[in-house]
């Protein structure tokens, strides 16, 4: 009897393993485009047509039809959806395969699945739309092919509150944001932080996407409602002077005081922005007597900083600068938005005169466009003591440091740990350097991702960690009793609610956040100060 059981079992355990082959074996040959193989394997288990991804890809929790999908492939497109496979199907952010072949071009897919009953206005966990999606990536013809299928066009998604056209405006395709406008987009549609159109394209640098809006008629003195400031602070507070100008022109306020009764002409000197400085004072504006100029190269550079020190600068997304006693950090650099007149730590660039005597390390976590921008490889012009750390092997000419997952490494006095991220073939970057403890975990935020265990294992302390707001932050931050955290991937609003739960909770670590790409910060003795 007890034999029976055994034997029983083992053969239960076998078939559970043939089946999960299987499943892995069908997601790998619709990934390939290989359509004879996901024939046989179909034809020996009708069921293997909606199997979830298992390996590598089990955390995504896609479908065969969401990797061909992806990977743009129509044949397997069209026989998967013959043999029954759930054209709704989503994955473990909401997405679906039509939302997948948006994101990758695959125009020829987008209208398979659509004539095949694909609900073109399905949003995923984050409220984003394939049209959104489509808008954002930059793919006119998708975007045409959405609206005459019936997109909303002027839904919002949930992290940001944006519609498609924001998202058009945000990543400057000047082209989709005519097409979506001439199909009565709406312009005054506000973000979650009260943001217009006018306001995202003043803040990105769009001076033509600036000129097509201001011809629909936007109220040209209107103020976003998170700091009551108007579309001529933004420019200012970015450094665009032709859009300054513009503005001016059109009759915006000079003087315009936002909450904290700061003007444009405040922020421009504050960013390190001379030009818009010399514009508005040409124009008018009044010289507040608090102005602080942060003109020129950063004087925080050549500070003496001592070890347990550090100047911190938010580069936006999750891209930070991290100056300690003898060394400045890079991670996770991307140059989105049109770069200023006079790019600067002060306004959150990489400018390589300014850094060109600093001992640099630059850190990569992973292939993603909003973490990997290949600008970085500039930089070595002018700096040839700068060392590159990634995660995978990019296959550059520059020379780097490739770290595979959970490697550690000495690169002169400072320890580099690649502590894999679970379920997913990413790394995130533990590093000690002048006695502090920095961890920077790319996309990470909560012990789904996060492997707080290893990292406790590592180093018992942490001073300065960066969480994405993807949730879970905080409870990352606490568990690793880490003395400052900061949120990033997000918007103003995102950190701020990060913020002010940290507070509400009492947490032991204490949050701060940046408000503007190029906001410093002044860590000593286990707190921050700016």
């Amino acid at each position: 009897m007890v034999k029976g059981k055994i034997l029983l079992i083992h053969f239960l355990m076998i078939l559970f393993c043939i089946t999960n082959l299987n499943a892995q074996n069908i997601h790998e040959a619709a990934e390939k485009g290989d359509l004879a193989r996901v024939k046989e394997l179909v034809e020996k288990n009708p069921e293997l047509v909606n199997a979830r991804a298992t390996g590598q890809y089990e955390y995504l929790k896609f479908t065969p039809l969401h990797f061909a999908a992806w990977k743009g492939h129509k044949d397997i497109i069209q026989y998967l959806i013959k043999k029954g496979a759930d054209i709704h199907a989503q994955d473990s952010d909401g997405s679906t395969p039509l939302y997948w072949a948006a994101n990758f071009d695959h125009e020829e897919i987008v209208t398979t699945l659509i004539k095949n009953g694909a609900e073109v206005n399905s949003q995923n966990n984050f409220g984003i739309t394939p049209l959104h999606r489509a808008a954002f990536k930059g793919y006119t013809d998708i975007v045409k092919l959405f609206i005459e299928k019936g997109s909303e066009i002027n839904v919002r998604n949930k992290q940001q509150g944006r519609t498609p056209l924001q998202n058009a405006i945000e990543a400057g395709h000047a082209e989709i944001v005519k097409v979506l406008l001439d199909n009565s987009a709406d312009v005054k549609s506000k973000d979650n932080a009260g943001k217009n159109s006018l306001f995202i394209a003043a803040e990105n640098g769009y001076l033509e996407i600036v000129k097509l809006i201001i011809d629909k008629g936007p109220e040209i003195n209107s103020r976003e409602s998170l700091y009551n400031r108007n579309s001529l602070h933004l420019a200012s507070l970015n450094g665009y002077k032709e859009i300054a100008e513009l503005l001016i022109s059109k009759g915006i306020e000079l003087d315009a005081a936002d909450k904290r009764g700061k003007t444009p002409l405040h922020y421009a000197a504050k960013y390190g922005h001379k030009s818009v400085a010399e514009l508005l004072l040409s124009n008018g504006a009044s010289k507040p007597d608090d102005i602080i100029e942060n003109y020129g190269r950063s004087s925080y550079l050549d500070k003496n900083l001592k070890k347990k020190e550090a100047v911190i600068w938010y580069l936006g997304n999750c891209g930070w600068a991290v100056k300690t006693k003898n060394h400045l950090l890079i991670f996770d650099y991307w140059q989105y938005s049109n770069n200023p007149d006079n790019p600067l730590l002060a306004n959150g660039r990489i400018n390589p005169e300014e850094i060109k005597n600093q001992d640099v390390i630059v850190f990569v976590t992973h292939s993603d466009y909003d973490h990997y921008d290949e600008v970085i490889f500039t930089w070595e012009k002018l700096n040839k003591n700068i060392t590159y750390i990634f995660g995978w092997d990019v296959e550059k000419k520059p020379e780097y440091i490739w770290m595979k997952p959970d490697e550690s490494r000495k690169i002169n006095d400072i320890e580099v740990f690649s502590v894999k991220m679970k379920g997913a073939e990413a790394v995130t970057y533990l590093v000690k350097v002048d006695e502090l403890v920095i961890y920077h975990p790319g996309d990470g935020s909560s012990e789904q991702w996060i492997d707080i265990d290893k990292l406790k294992k590592i180093s018992d302390e942490f001073d300065i960690v960066f969480l994405t707001v993807f949730g879970g932050a905080l409870a990352t931050a606490d568990k690793l009793q880490a003395k400052v955290m900061f949120p990033m991937h997000g918007n103003e609003t995102q950190y701020l609610a990060h913020a002010q739960a940290a507070e509400k909770r009492q947490l032991k670590t204490k949050v701060h956040y940046a408000e503007n790409r190029g906001d410093r910060f002044f860590y000593s003795k286990g707190k921050i100060s700016k």
